[in-house]
């Protein structure tokens, strides 16, 4: 499961990323990349979006093989 809280621009949940945490930690989904690092220029409508741009969405994809790339292997 990806990890994001942001909801309005820059400002992530606690809550949200909270509850997220306690599904990792209780076993019920895997933890995927923090998608609330990726600002500026990786954010749509000038880095004010709270959705990717194009560069936004190729680190995104990176950062997601980055995760399950290992666990892949494993099976």
């Amino acid at each position: 499961m990806n990890r994001a809280g942001t909801l309005d621009h820059d400002e992530a949940s606690s809550d949200i990323r909270a509850a997220q945490d306690s599904l990792w930690k209780d076993g019920l989904a895997l933890a995927g990349p923090d998608s609330d690092v990726l600002k500026g220029e990786r954010r749509d409508s000038g880095g004010k979006g709270v959705h990717f741009s194009g560069p936004g969405l190729r680190e995104h994809a990176a950062r997601w093989v980055a995760k399950v790339a290992p666990w892949l292997e494993k099976q």
